[in-house]
């Protein structure tokens, strides 16, 4: 299957980069059959270039927003983690302490556990907020 060539091609294109037809090159497009598919690929085109494109300092000053916001979130998320670590951690301890005073053995020895359950806690946590390697 060979392409179709068509002698008037270039005045149809020149004349529809100026925006009209003549009648003499209208007629020609209805006939062959070369004219029309670039006078339909020309409106395509046409009407793809009324898309409107926001302006590059735009563009360029959105992707520095989202940018900074990726790093803030990157840099907070130890402390986050830190944070939710805290929630649990830190009553644990005070409930621990409270009971290693309380001279009962058994709590005493509960409590010997529960803080070495608590080490083995903050051993876990430290390496969560190690940055992988």
């Amino acid at each position: 299957m060979q392409p179709e060539f068509c002698p008037e091609e270039s005045r149809m294109l020149e004349a529809l980069k100026m925006g009209s037809l003549p009648p003499e090159l209208e007629a020609h497009a209805e006939r062959c059959r070369a004219c029309t598919e670039t006078r339909l690929v020309s409106d395509f085109l046409a009407a793809e270039a009324t898309v409107v494109v926001p302006p590059p300092g735009l563009v360029y000053w959105k992707s520095e927003l989202r940018a900074r916001r990726e790093q803030a979130e990157l840099a907070l998320r130890p402390a986050r983690r830190m944070q939710a670590a805290a929630v649990v951690v830190l009553p644990a301890m005070a409930i621990a302490g409270a009971a290693m005073y309380s001279g009962s053995a058994w709590v005493t020895a509960a409590s010997a556990g529960f803080t070495l359950l608590l080490i083995s806690a903050g051993w876990a946590i430290r390496c969560w907020l190690a940055p992988a390697r």
